[in-house]
């Protein structure tokens, strides 16, 4: 088969691969951090590019966030969903390459496959926000590349290519800080060291300026202390995540690659080259344990990602196919790749299955909330959090108006009817709209007449929007309120009322749908004209 005919049937597959997963995040809109870059990176200056996020450098994610809200507005967020599957599909096949030029196709389609489907980085691949974070070891990989190239050849176009992919490594996420180190390493001290030296030392120099004045670390001994078992964690929760397998095993299987690599320094078999993936994931791990060892966890998706794809082509950089020259002891190897990159992805698949259903669900709920603080802007403090990650805000009403003014398009304008929205969307929905009182129950000192008819037969009672409804109760009785919701999920906002008189109230909008409200007992309740 040709060479031409090969790339074709990547093309293909990957094709098919792409539209698979970015049918996974249909109908996702921004979660988590990127409602920070939604409020705070809409506008292109020097400061919205080089300002940190949570610890990162984040120039490529910013810019490409910023020229997208440009160019597209908010309401086509299919454009991130599609980056990040491109952003993970170009590692791939970088990966494969590199497998491809040591272990042939085979070897390489099948590691391949299990790669651009790893349930265990599913975060990673299925937001489009982790496109920085998958940047990083994205340009590592084509510096490595052009670092190749620049061996071959005295011209300076492909050192300068080097230099600018470190640089993008480095700017996309702290996942790139790994390629200054190894970059310095392949060329310090080789015969080309005077002609290189510079592709990573210039990215360092500017990675070490921007860190001095924007950057910074709390870090105390503790966490210190707390990086060897945050790297040994890291480093085992990868491999066993490769076939979705108990912590145990990535331990044993991890035990089995360092006696391994120390095989080969013993016997002088391993070359400086064949280390720069192995440095790349090391430095990776300990940097992670370094800046979040003490709040963060080893087995996040984000993090097996780099993992995964760290000791996966580490294995492949250290092993030749040179002992596999017989025929026989070849097909065995061949078969054996495809059957473990086959229960990778069997056992990996729930992953991916689980973060696609995590993010619907956060979106969901995100159009259900921006759905109601747009149609109530005016009634609403622009102080009220509508965002949070954990119990840090990242998202307020009075900053998410101003963006969508300023950009002329929301996340939600094209929502139609909350009515026949999903379940997660018309509860969020619901919860706002009490939450912040605009369908209510009060109690009132006023006198009420003419109360003498009961709730309908469904013990329940009905409010236009703009309109309320004033009744008596006799007996403590148990209300239901939902206006988008289910009403008979009970214990949904279930409220108890006492004997008085109430009103039930919702404010005008144009969201559709009316207020219901229904009573665990209708023979306690009266309503008023």
């Amino acid at each position: 088969m040709s060479a031409r005919l090969k790339w074709f049937g990547v093309g293909l597959v990957s094709l098919l691969v792409g539209i698979y997963l970015f049918s996974l995040t249909a109908h996702n809109t921004f979660t988590f951090d990127e409602w920070m870059f939604f409020t705070d990176r809409r506008e292109l200056s020097f400061h919205t590019l080089v300002a940190g996020h949570n610890g990162h450098l984040s120039i490529v994610p910013a810019f490409i966030y910023i020229l997208s809200f440009k160019i597209f507005g908010y309401d086509h967020y299919e454009v991130f969903r599609l980056l990040a599957v491109i952003v993970h599909l170009a590692v791939v096949l970088l990966a494969v390459d590199r497998i491809r030029r040591r272990h042939g196709w085979w070897i390489a389609a099948a590691i391949g496959l299990a790669l651009a489907l790893m349930g265990g980085g599913g975060e990673n691949i299925l937001w489009g926000f982790q496109i920085g974070f998958m940047g990083g070891l994205l340009f590592f990989l084509i510096a490595l590349r052009c670092y190749e190239r620049s061996l071959e050849t005295t011209n300076l176009t492909w050192p300068l290519l080097t230099m600018i992919a470190v640089c993008l490594s480095v700017g996309s996420a702290g996942t790139g800080i790994g390629s200054i180190l190894v970059l310095f390493f392949l060329t310090i001290r080789t015969p080309q060291w005077k002609r290189l030296w510079w592709v990573s030392v210039v990215p360092g120099v500017m990675y070490a300026a921007w860190y001095a004045r924007y950057a910074g670390s709390d870090n105390t001994s503790s966490a210190i202390r707390a990086i060897p078992t945050f790297v040994a964690n890291s480093a085992s929760y990868s491999i066993s995540e490769i076939f979705g397998v108990d912590h145990i095993w990535g331990l044993l299987m991890i035990g089995a690659l360092i006696a391994y690599f120390i095989h080969l320094v013993n016997t002088h078999k391993i070359s400086r080259n064949s280390l720069a993936i192995p440095v790349f994931v090391l430095f990776f791990w300990f940097a992670t344990a370094y800046g979040r060892a003490l709040f963060g966890h080893p087995e996040s998706s984000r993090y097996l990602y780099i993992g995964v794809f760290g000791i996966i082509m580490s294995v492949s950089e250290s092993v030749t196919s040179t002992q596999w020259t017989k025929t026989r002891a070849a097909k065995m190897v061949k078969i054996g790749v495809a059957i473990l990159s086959a229960l990778a992805i069997w056992g990996s698949h729930s992953q991916m299955k689980f973060w696609s259903d995590i993010h619907l669900s956060l979106s969901q709920t995100a159009v259900g909330q921006l759905s109601v603080v747009e149609a109530h802007r005016e009634n609403i403090d622009p102080a009220t959090i509508i965002q949070t990650i954990g119990p840090a805000p990242v998202l307020l009403a009075g900053d998410y108006l101003v963006a969508i003014d300023s950009v002329g398009s929301s996340p939600v304008q094209n929502v139609r009817e909350l009515v026949s929205a999903p379940a997660q969307t018309r509860l969020a929905a619901d919860d706002v709209l009490i939450s912040l009182g605009i369908m209510t129950i009060v109690g009132t000192e006023e006198q009420f007449t003419n109360c003498e008819s009961q709730p309908d037969t469904e013990n329940s009672i009905s409010v236009e929007p703009g309109g309320q409804s004033r009744f008596v109760v006799t007996e403590e009785v148990t209300a239901t309120m939902a206006r988008f919701f289910d009403l008979y999920s009970r214990g949904f906002n279930d409220r108890v009322l006492q004997p008085g008189n109430y009103v039930a109230i919702l404010q005008a909008d144009s969201l559709g749908g009316s207020l219901h409200v229904q009573f665990s007992d209708s023979s306690s309740v009266m309503i008023c004209e």
